[in-house]
């Protein structure tokens, strides 16, 4: 929020209050250029018998609020229909910080801003998250669909009630059909009143072209829908402006 960098990489948008001290820092707002979609998966052991999951049920087991109306706290596999061992295992919730983007996210969007669990255990990544639901048959976390190991497996996700449960794949990201999605951007400072710079331009065209979307796919993250890189990469062949836009994962579709 200093204004001494001209382009940054954020995994969320950012909050009013940042755009806020930006602004007072240096005198106008920041640009927001998405590039990328991001999946997230909701993972559990490979040999878990459980396949899919519903926000009201992901709500009660990371959640000690449960906002989204969930009667009980679910806290063993029994309670998501597993039965003989598994009924009894307990569920073990892995969790990333709140101050992280990908916790930020998952705390606002499917807890719905709720308390997590005093059980919950904070992961310091996502390859963290990945390593400990490989690690113990009765963990669950949630971490990006990149992150995928043979040792885990993904959870069909449902979102609000009577919606269907979509595997996260190329297609449900990219159409937006999987609900745990997010939009990842660039920042850019640029002051209306400076001169054009090719080289930012370039940048930004670079990670909105058919090469760098192909760089996008292979860093384990999803291609944005072709015609918004169309219209992103006419934008920015266009004298640029500035504009703060505080996005959000359904925007882009």
């Amino acid at each position: 929020m200093s204004g001494k960098t001209h382009i940054a990489a954020m995994s969320r948008p950012l909050k009013n209050e940042e755009i806020k001290a930006f602004t007072k820092q240096v005198g106008y707002s920041p640009t927001s250029v998405p590039v990328a979609v991001d999946a997230f998966a909701v993972f559990v052991h490979k040999d878990n018998p459980l396949d899919q999951i519903t926000f009201q049920q992901l709500d009660a087991v990371f959640s000690s609020e449960r906002r989204r109306g969930a009667q009980e706290s679910l806290d063993h596999w029994g309670q998501l229909g597993l039965s003989g061992t598994w009924g009894q295992a307990p569920i073990l919730p892995q969790i990333r910080d709140s101050n992280s983007g990908t916790g930020q996210f998952f705390k606002e969007f499917v807890l719905m801003g709720g308390k997590d669990k005093e059980s919950d255990v904070v992961q310091p990544g996502a390859a963290s998250v990945v390593n400990a639901v490989m690690n113990d048959p009765y963990a669950i976390g949630y971490s990006g669909i990149g992150y995928r190991t043979d040792s885990v497996k993904p959870l069909r996700v449902a979102g609000e009630k009577g919606e269907p449960f979509v595997e996260p794949t190329f297609e449900s990201a990219s159409n937006g059909s999987y609900p745990l999605r997010r939009v990842l951007y660039l920042y850019v400072n640029h002051s209306p009143q400076a001169k054009d710079s090719p080289l930012l331009s370039e940048i930004i065209k670079f990670a909105v072209s058919q090469e760098g979307q192909q760089l996008v796919a292979k860093s384990g993250f999803f291609p944005l829908p072709t015609k918004d890189l169309v219209a992103l990469y006419a934008d920015w062949s266009e004298p640029i402006t500035s504009a703060a836009t505080n996005g959000n994962p359904q925007q882009i579709r």
